[in-house]
């Protein structure tokens, strides 16, 4: 009798630590995932804040529909000669007067003012010969070399 209750212990216990170790593994398997990013860089995010709201805004206005002003100049997808406000938001900055910012795609499909040194908010401008759709990446530098990118695309209408 004490031979199989402590048989039957001893089982309940293998059980348990074979559930433990597997829930270790999945959390583990999570945890790397999330590594993969440090969590300074996950810290920092550029809002992008168009000048003027979208054709379709306007479209939108005047069928009656209800649009939300903010929500249509945080829109990632941008027209032809399009001004965006970029700004880095979150922390660590690190030193405010070396932050660099620099397109790192898609160069030919838009512009940054010359300089950028140490500015938390830049203008970025859609060029006005876009031949067709196009993606462009902005990467903004901090001080301690911490990178963020925001990825931005183009839409081409032909007439």
């Amino acid at each position: 009798m004490f031979q199989l209750s402590l048989l039957t212990m001893l089982s309940l216990f293998q059980i348990r630590s074979i559930g433990l170790i597997l829930m270790v593994q999945w959390f583990g398997a999570f945890a790397q995932a999330v590594e993969d990013v440090p969590d300074e860089v996950q810290a920092l995010e550029i809002k992008s804040e168009t000048t003027l709201c979208s054709a379709d805004f306007y479209i939108a206005q005047e069928q009656g529909k209800d649009v939300d002003e903010k929500t249509d100049k945080e829109r990632k997808k941008l027209g032809m000669g399009e001004d965006v406000l970029l700004t880095l938001t979150g922390k660590p900055k690190g030193n405010v007067s070396q932050l660099q910012w620099k397109i790192t795609k898609g160069e030919a499909l838009a512009s940054l003012p010359e300089k950028t040194e140490g500015l938390e908010e830049v203008t970025l401008t859609v060029s006005k010969r876009i031949q067709e759709k196009g993606e462009v990446e902005v990467t903004v530098t901090t001080s301690e070399g911490l990178k963020k990118t925001l990825p931005l695309r183009f839409l081409y209408r032909q007439s």
